[in-house]
């Protein structure tokens, strides 16, 4: 079973990359159009981490879903166990 404090981390982790994802979007260097693979992966991150946001707040409420059932499920996946302490 997982704490409301190990939510509201992830929340935070999730939150922190979608304010990284806006700042490398900001800062990013014209991309050329369909070809910068990084480019198109931010944008991914972008449209996703707001539904993830949504999705987490469902999630804490549901006893039966663990932070690794989320991350697991979680498009956002990747991005999130990259952000982990000691990875």
């Amino acid at each position: 079973m997982n704490t409301e404090s190990e939510w509201r981390s992830l929340r935070l982790r999730l939150e922190a990359l979608k304010e990284t994802v806006a700042g490398e979007l900001r800062s990013y260097p014209p991309p050329i159009p369909a070809c910068d693979v990084q480019f198109n992966r931010l944008l991914e991150l972008r449209r996703l981490l707001p539904r993830e946001l949504a999705r987490l707040d469902l999630a804490a409420n549901d006893k039966s879903i663990t932070i690794e059932d989320f991350i697991r499920s979680s498009p956002c996946e990747a991005a999130l166990s990259a952000s982990l302490p000691g990875r």
